[in-house]
């Protein structure tokens, strides 16, 4: 018989104690987050002198791409220390092993049909869409930490969920109703600090670009860069609370 989840208020109390107690060595890990920005910065500077704007486009493509596979790699890095973190308090981020080519393509292969059935289900109505949200989002875990490969993840994490879809929506709700603003707060500061560097009109710009004007490589890549700062300082959070819940969810059954 599954044994009672974790509240919703531990898992925020808890989740809040280990990322700052860990936030040295997941640092470590996402600080790294801010390449990719560099690299599409780069990209878009490297598109400048060309003329054509075909080929701007897809030199400009061509780094973001770079940057996207950047991004994953070090988005499952992290997702794999917190994970043993979790479980075994002296893991070091030294301690993992090398992201290989084959676990990175298994792990976009699960993203992707996660990704699938969320929008399909969204395209046909909103709450079949939501739904498989709450009930898919642990399928990337259970990849990383179990090794269940392809449709097989995505069953693991239905299984972990099963009669208990209204407790995960409600655990889920409440940690981004209390971590949330903190990213809101963040992105806030960094728009005041454009402003005061650059000016309103420059961060309006970069921030919320006007549909009437095409939208500069350049900015685009500078507030992927901004973006980044938040997520490196503040993605370590989201995961923590999410293997939190994913490992409290294991336990229980």
């Amino acid at each position: 018989m599954p044994q009672p989840l974790i509240s919703a208020r531990d898992l925020v109390v808890t989740s809040w104690k280990q990322f700052l107690q860990d936030w040295k060595q997941t640092l470590e890990i996402s600080v790294w987050l801010i390449a990719p920005g560099a690299i599409m910065l780069a990209g878009a500077y490297a598109a400048r002198p060309f003329t054509d704007a075909a080929t701007a486009q897809i030199s400009s493509a061509v780094f973001e791409a770079i940057g996207f596979f950047l991004t994953l790699v070090i988005t499952m890095r992290l997702e794999l220390f917190v994970l043993r973190k979790d479980r075994v308090r002296s893991t070091l981020p030294k301690d993992l092993k090398p992201i290989t080519k084959e676990l990175i393509f298994s792990f976009l292969f699960i993203a992707l049909i996660e990704l699938a059935a969320i929008v399909g289900g969204l395209v046909a109505f909103v709450l079949p869409g939501i739904w498989l949200a709450v009930a898919l989002m642990f399928s990337r875990y259970a990849f990383l930490e179990d090794g269940t490969r392809g449709i097989k993840a995505l069953e693991a994490s239905f299984a972990l969920v099963k009669k208990r879809w209204w407790e995960v929506f409600w655990r889920t709700v409440a940690c981004s109703l209390v971590f949330t603003p903190l990213i809101v707060l963040a992105l806030f500061a960094i728009t005041m600090i454009i402003s005061a560097i650059a000016g309103a009109d420059q961060a309006a710009l970069i921030f919320h670009p006007s549909d009437a004007v095409p939208i500069d490589p350049i900015a685009k890549a500078i507030r992927y860069t901004l973006e980044s700062i938040v997520q490196v300082i503040l993605l370590p959070l989201f995961v923590t609370w999410q293997v939190k819940l994913f490992h409290a969810l294991k336990d229980s059954r």
